[in-house]
């Protein structure tokens, strides 16, 4: 079995503090509901859906039949995307050396992933509280601790069970945590309060030690029992002596501390920060450092400038080198112990946030931040061996009509998955060029291509659906948040979110036809053509519309409709536009339906939320828009522009693709890193479902009279038998029928 060693401890920055709770259905069938909560970024988020809609009119809407699980492509009958459990935004790593086990906490989805070291794999993966960060693992009684820094408490993991046996309070935003083999007491910082000592025999605890400013790094001396403390708001670093709990020594810095690592051969601290005020890093480029520490003399020795923005390293006790991930220029940098000198830089896919070490194996393993991933690095090469997935990321999704193939993008992955669209399974991943988001992928059937837009490399994937392969790159120069194809004319127009211009790309030669304005000023948001009058439109800020001919590629008009408008579609029935705004502080969100007759606003709705994704469906004619806050999907009617039903999916969803052919939708549910399958749904009712006979909704009400009649007929048949034989027919009982209502969906949560 391969053992995992990690650094004296484990931290890394959160600032994340906009949390929500995903509420999901684990099966909707023969009209009986059944739900559970499970918490994917902290704080709910309750209310959901248009104002005043009506969300008992559900019945005939449709529903999540399956959930496909991108990582691990299996399909989940139902709404059942918490069942993925993929983690992202993997910050914090930790080592069970009993069982030889990587712990790596997920601060974007609750999570902890557990990873063999034996055979580089995700074994396992525990929920547990809110924005998950620094974790340590207790060698005395093998159970791993986690800070929770949204919901300021500690879990306690079995590392043989693999499951959360109790939780601490911990304060306000507790961050780093690390474990004293001396002592057996584990430390947390905690920003306010300072650092938290707990007995590892009784998990409670046993003192707090104020420090003053924000306690963030942890690192321990268990050799001579100290403590070292970074503090970010003083820029400073605490000495503490685990035998008082008292501070005996402030250590003055240049820079504003994060993170600390023990050099163990040497007695040296390792203390990384980046800027020179805990505020922020404004107009400090290239100030990124590492301070070290001497435990001798608590006191700085040595000044390393490394990479951007270094983190959390890990010590290789073998030969004295130091792995130190630098989280903004993506690469580790390896520091010779004895000499202070870089000695490699390993470049990564995303943002490494933190290192641990295996000197069974030989390999530094890596939590990336952005690309969910973990990376093991070999000692003797220096180089990235594997990758491990721990989660993943969606961006958006599209349906090659041609082939009946979806196209998921995987802005973290940097790459595209095919999924077919009868089995509902991967069949192929294509790789890009950006490890950072993109945008929503489009296609254009006359080519059979599909067009991806790199907001990173500001660029274009061209990706033949014929191949599955990126068949060219079209430089464009500028970020874009979505594009839009004009059928007519086959030529593709991509909005500029860094400025109001349009890049009008050739869907025949794929190649840039044109840049021209539209408009003055402020960026552009995703675009959708009308094919009834040839315009495209784009969402402009803060409050416009742009409307393009596509025919002379010039601005035509501005029209106004809800503060930062996000999203649109198009009703090719009633030819109207239907533009969703995202509101402001005093302006709630709204849906503005635009006549492309007359360029001319019809009606504005308020509405509780905003989706990002809103695609209109064919097969019943209604408008579905994806709420990413409450994990919900609104279906919206182009009749009554009022709410008939709102339908559970996975965490955060965002795009969505309508197949013509069988009537599915398919959502992407981004921070669950799976796609909800909509079945078929009747056409809507803008009233709330059909009543039938006894005002039954539906034809139960048709069914009831059947039954009634059937048993009517049947005492009617057994009296005349009855009859003809002399007998007195026994009075029948008299049926009842009971009047059930239409199932309602339960609550949001509290």
């Amino acid at each position: 079995m391969g053992r995992c060693s990690v650094s004296s401890m484990s931290i890394a920055r959160a600032t994340w503090a906009v949390s929500l709770m995903v509420l999901v259905t684990s099966q909707w069938l023969g009209g009986a509901v059944s739900a559970h909560f499970v918490p994917v970024l902290g704080v709910s988020v309750a209310g959901s859906g248009l104002l005043g809609g009506d969300s008992a009119a559900s019945s005939n809407a449709g529903r999540v039949n399956e959930t496909l699980c991108l990582l691990s492509n299996t399909l989940w009958p139902g709404n059942d995307a918490a069942a993925c459990r993929n983690g992202l935004w993997p910050v914090g790593i930790a080592l069970d050396s009993n069982d030889g086990d990587l712990y790596v906490t997920n601060a974007l989805s609750n999570n902890v992933s557990v990873i063999s070291c034996d055979t580089n794999s995700l074994v396992s993966t525990i929920p547990v509280g809110r924005d998950p960060v620094g974790v340590a693992f207790d060698l005395t009684n093998g159970d791993l601790y986690v800070a929770n820094w949204g919901s300021g408490n500690v879990s306690v993991i079995s590392g043989a069970a693999n499951t959360v046996v109790a939780s601490i309070p911990a304060g306000l935003n507790p961050d780093g945590v690390a474990f004293d083999s001396a002592n057996g007491m584990v430390y947390v910082s905690s920003e306010p309060s300072g650092v938290i000592a707990i007995s590892g025999a009784t998990n409670t605890i046993v003192a707090t030690i104020p420090v003053g400013g924000s306690a963030d790094g942890l690192a321990v001396d268990s050799m001579d029992g100290t403590i070292y403390v970074t503090n970010g708001f003083s820029a400073n670093v605490h000495v503490i002596s685990t035998t008082s709990n008292k501070i005996v020594s402030t250590i003055a810095l240049q820079f504003a501390p994060n993170g600390a690592l023990l050099d163990s051969n040497l007695g040296d601290v390792y203390v990384t920060g980046g800027c020179t005020s805990w505020l922020g890093c404004a107009g400090e480029a290239g100030l990124d450092k590492i301070a070290v520490i001497s435990t001798a003399t608590n006191t700085v020795v040595r000044n390393l400038s490394i990479g951007n923005d270094p983190r959390v390293g890990a010590f290789d006790a073998a030969d004295g080198d130091v792995y130190m991930p630098n989280f903004g220029s993506q690469n580790v940098s390896v520091i010779s112990g004895s000499t202070g000198r870089v000695v490699s830089t390993i470049p990564t896919r995303g943002n490494p946030v933190e290192a641990a070490f295996d000197p069974s194996n030989g390999e530094v393993y890596v939590a990336e931040d952005g690309s969910n991933m973990v990376s093991a690095i070999s000692t003797a090469t220096n180089q990235i061996v594997s990758n491990i997935p721990v989660g993943t990321y969606l961006d958006g999704i599209t349906l090659d009509t041609t082939n009946g193939d979806l196209y998921v993008a995987n802005g973290a992955f940097a790459n595209v998955s095919v999924v077919n669209g009868t089995s509902d399974k991967v069949v192929e991943t294509i790789p890009l060029l950006t490890t950072l988001a993109g945008s929503p992928p489009v296609f254009d059937p006359a080519n059979g291509n599909i067009y991806y837009t790199n907001v990173a490399t500001k660029n274009v994937s061209v990706i033949s659906g014929k191949t599955n392969s990126v068949a060219a790159t079209i430089s464009i120069g500028h970020t874009s948040s979505g594009a839009a194809l004009d059928s007519t004319n086959g030529n593709l127009y991509v909005p500029n979110s860094d400025g109001p211009n349009i890049t009008v790309i050739s869907g025949a030669t794929d190649s840039i036809v044109t840049t021209f304005p539209a408009g003055s000023s402020g960026g552009l948001g995703p675009a959708t053509f009308d094919p009834a009058n040839g315009d495209v439109y784009t969402e402009g800020t803060p409050t416009g519309v742009r409307v393009i001919s596509a025919a002379t590629n010039s601005l035509v008009t501005t029209v106004s409709v809800g503060p930062f408008p996000v999203a649109s579609t198009y009703d090719p029935v009633n030819q109207d536009l239907y533009v969703i705004s995202s509101g402001n502080t005093s302006v709630l969100p709204s849906v503005t339906v635009l006549s492309s007759a007359n360029n001319s606003v019809v009606t504005t709705t308020s509405i509780a939320e905003a989706p990002i994704g809103i695609i209109y469906d064919g097969s019943d004619g209604n408008i579905y828009g994806a709420l990413p806050n409450s994990n919900m999907v609104d279906v919206i009617s182009a009749v009554t522009n009022a709410v008939v039903e709102t339908i559970q999916v996975g965490a955060f969803p965002e795009g969505m693709a309508y197949d013509p052919t069988t009537g599915d939708i398919y959502v992407d549910d981004s921070y669950s890193g799976a796609v909800s399958i909509i079945v078929p749904h009747t056409t809507q009712s803008t009233s709330g479902p059909s009543l039938g006979f006894l005002g039954l909704p539906g034809s139960e009400g048709y069914i009831v009279i059947g039954v009634i009649v059937a048993v009517v007929a049947a005492v009617v048949a057994v009296m005349l038998i009855r009859k003809r034989k002399g007998a007195q027919p026994s009075a029948p009982s008299q049926p009842q029928t009971l009047q059930q209502s239409p199932p309602k969906r339960p609550p949001p949560p509290p």
